[in-house]
């Protein structure tokens, strides 16, 4: 992220960290519940409420960082 000032898509970033191909049965299952979060740090913590992320927010608080 800090190379390209953006924030990846989330379930790609997921499917590739564990080997699931974006043509698969189990992305088409990724793609259609919500990520989960839990256990922010850093920076990530300011823009986690219960399980809800707030990505807009934490883009550009990263963006402010840089």
């Amino acid at each position: 992220m800090q190379q390209h000032g953006a924030i990846p898509a989330l379930h790609q970033l997921l499917a590739r960290l564990n080997n699931i191909d974006n043509y698969s049965y189990e992305y088409e299952m990724m793609l259609a519940e919500g990520v989960i979060f839990s256990d922010a740090q850093g920076l990530a913590q300011k823009f986690l409420t219960s399980a809800d992320f707030d990505q807009l927010g934490f883009g550009t608080g990263m963006r402010r960082r840089l």
